[in-house]
Protein backbone atom coordinates (compact mmCIF):
# COMPACT_ATOMS: atom_id res chain seq x y z
CA UNK A 1 0.00 0.00 0.00
CA UNK A 2 1.36 3.38 -0.98
CA UNK A 3 3.03 5.29 2.24
CA UNK A 4 1.51 8.31 2.06
CA UNK A 5 -2.25 6.82 1.61
CA UNK A 6 -1.58 4.44 4.58
CA UNK A 7 -0.83 7.27 6.62
CA UNK A 8 -4.24 9.17 5.06
CA UNK A 9 -6.40 6.53 6.33
CA UNK A 10 -5.10 5.71 9.71
CA UNK A 11 -5.63 9.19 10.09
CA UNK A 12 -9.20 9.38 9.14
CA UNK A 13 -9.37 6.52 11.42
CA UNK A 14 -7.76 7.79 14.37
CA UNK A 15 -9.61 11.00 14.22
CA UNK A 16 -13.20 10.28 12.92
CA UNK A 17 -13.09 12.75 10.38
CA UNK A 18 -11.82 15.26 9.03
CA UNK A 19 -12.52 18.89 8.76
CA UNK A 20 -13.52 20.30 5.29
CA UNK A 21 -12.21 24.06 4.71
CA UNK A 22 -14.14 26.56 3.81
CA UNK A 23 -14.41 30.15 1.77
CA UNK A 24 -15.15 33.04 2.62
CA UNK A 25 -15.35 35.23 -0.48
CA UNK A 26 -14.79 39.26 -0.15
CA UNK A 27 -16.03 41.30 -2.85
CA UNK A 28 -16.42 44.74 -4.00
CA UNK A 29 -19.46 46.69 -3.96
CA UNK A 30 -21.24 50.22 -3.90
CA UNK A 31 -21.02 53.24 -5.91
CA UNK A 32 -18.93 56.01 -6.14
CA UNK A 33 -17.77 57.42 -3.18
CA UNK A 34 -19.61 54.55 -1.28
CA UNK A 35 -17.26 51.39 -2.04
CA UNK A 36 -17.29 48.79 0.53
CA UNK A 37 -15.99 45.11 0.75
CA UNK A 38 -18.64 42.56 1.50
CA UNK A 39 -18.35 41.15 4.13
CA UNK A 40 -15.73 43.58 5.62
CA UNK A 41 -15.70 42.19 8.86
CA UNK A 42 -15.56 38.51 9.81
CA UNK A 43 -14.06 35.47 11.57
CA UNK A 44 -12.76 32.30 9.65
CA UNK A 45 -11.73 29.15 11.06
CA UNK A 46 -8.07 27.83 11.00
CA UNK A 47 -7.40 26.46 7.63
CA UNK A 48 -10.28 28.28 5.91
CA UNK A 49 -9.71 29.70 3.12
CA UNK A 50 -10.20 34.05 1.92
CA UNK A 51 -11.14 34.26 -1.72
CA UNK A 52 -10.95 38.15 -2.43
CA UNK A 53 -12.02 39.64 -5.94
CA UNK A 54 -9.81 41.99 -7.16
CA UNK A 55 -9.77 44.28 -10.24
CA UNK A 56 -7.96 46.90 -11.63
CA UNK A 57 -10.46 49.62 -10.03
CA UNK A 58 -10.04 47.73 -6.25
CA UNK A 59 -6.47 46.55 -5.87
CA UNK A 60 -6.28 44.94 -2.87
CA UNK A 61 -3.71 45.46 -0.22
CA UNK A 62 -3.21 44.07 3.33
CA UNK A 63 -1.73 46.12 6.07
CA UNK A 64 -1.01 43.41 8.42
CA UNK A 65 1.92 41.32 8.31
CA UNK A 66 2.59 38.10 8.64
CA UNK A 67 0.43 38.47 5.46
CA UNK A 68 1.85 41.24 2.90
CA UNK A 69 0.61 41.02 -0.13
CA UNK A 70 -1.47 42.93 -3.14
CA UNK A 71 -3.64 41.82 -5.06
CA UNK A 72 -4.93 43.26 -8.17
CA UNK A 73 -6.86 39.88 -9.78
CA UNK A 74 -8.54 37.88 -7.72
CA UNK A 75 -6.57 36.05 -5.06
CA UNK A 76 -7.86 33.36 -2.73
CA UNK A 77 -5.20 32.50 1.00
CA UNK A 78 -5.64 29.91 3.49
CA UNK A 79 -4.92 30.61 6.62
CA UNK A 80 -4.00 28.34 9.99
CA UNK A 81 -2.61 30.57 12.64
CA UNK A 82 -5.36 30.55 15.07
CA UNK A 83 -5.04 34.20 17.13
CA UNK A 84 -4.18 35.97 13.62
CA UNK A 85 -6.37 39.33 12.87
CA UNK A 86 -5.78 40.65 9.21
CA UNK A 87 -6.40 43.97 8.04
CA UNK A 88 -6.94 44.59 4.27
CA UNK A 89 -7.91 47.94 2.28
CA UNK A 90 -8.48 49.27 -1.50
CA UNK A 91 -5.67 50.89 -3.06
CA UNK A 92 -7.94 53.32 -4.54
CA UNK A 93 -11.06 53.87 -2.35
CA UNK A 94 -9.33 52.96 1.64
CA UNK A 95 -6.03 53.65 3.31
CA UNK A 96 -4.50 51.73 6.15
CA UNK A 97 -6.30 51.80 9.94
CA UNK A 98 -9.57 50.96 8.42
CA UNK A 99 -9.80 54.74 6.51
CA UNK A 100 -12.62 54.19 3.61
CA UNK A 101 -12.80 50.78 1.71
CA UNK A 102 -11.45 48.48 4.19
CA UNK A 103 -11.67 45.21 6.26
CA UNK A 104 -10.88 43.01 8.91
CA UNK A 105 -10.88 39.69 9.62
CA UNK A 106 -9.75 37.33 12.30
CA UNK A 107 -8.62 33.55 12.84
CA UNK A 108 -10.05 31.45 15.46
CA UNK A 109 -9.29 27.91 16.37
CA UNK A 110 -10.77 25.61 14.60
CA UNK A 111 -11.37 22.17 16.98
CA UNK A 112 -12.01 20.04 13.66
CA UNK A 113 -9.01 20.89 11.84
CA UNK A 114 -5.91 17.92 12.29
CA UNK A 115 -2.66 19.23 10.97
CA UNK A 116 -0.46 16.58 9.67
CA UNK A 117 2.27 18.77 11.13
CA UNK A 118 0.95 17.49 14.36
CA UNK A 119 1.77 13.47 13.29
CA UNK A 120 4.95 11.82 13.23
CA UNK A 121 4.22 10.20 9.54
CA UNK A 122 6.54 7.43 10.22
CA UNK A 123 4.74 4.16 11.67
CA UNK A 124 5.04 3.32 14.84
CA UNK A 125 7.63 0.49 15.47
CA UNK A 126 6.01 -3.04 14.67
CA UNK A 127 2.36 -1.63 14.20
CA UNK A 128 2.18 0.65 11.46
CA UNK A 129 -0.09 3.56 13.19
CA UNK A 130 1.03 6.84 13.14
CA UNK A 131 1.51 8.24 16.74
CA UNK A 132 0.87 12.06 17.55
CA UNK A 133 4.39 13.91 17.52
CA UNK A 134 5.35 15.09 20.41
Amino acid sequence: MNRKFAALLALICCCGKIAMAGTITVSPSGNYPNFVYVPNSFTVLAGDRVAFAANGLHPLFFETSPLAATCTTDCTFAFTNAGDTFNFYCGNHGAPGGVGMSGIFTVLPNPDLVMLSDFDISPAPNSGILLPAL
